[in-house]
């Protein structure tokens, strides 16, 4: 006997296939590229790099404010 949780689980399984599927469809129609995918999107081939320079501000920053603070 399947549970409440278990159905939901198939269920949202089952709609993320139905969309990547839909989309794939949908995709002929589109010159190449990337392929998108449901929920996220292109971000797993975007190239992400930490900028140390951000860092170093956001750190100053924090350190301010926890001087402020305390």
């Amino acid at each position: 006997m399947l549970t409440v949780s278990e159905v939901l689980v198939f269920f949202v399984l089952s709609l993320l296939l139905i969309q990547f599927l839909k989309l794939q469809w949908m995709r002929r129609r589109f010159p190449p590229g990337p392929t998108p995918y449901p929920i996220f999107g292109n971000l797993l081939q975007m190239n992400f790099r930490v900028h140390h320079e951000h860092l170093r501000k956001v750190s100053i920053f924090w350190q301010l404010i926890n001087r402020l603070v305390s």
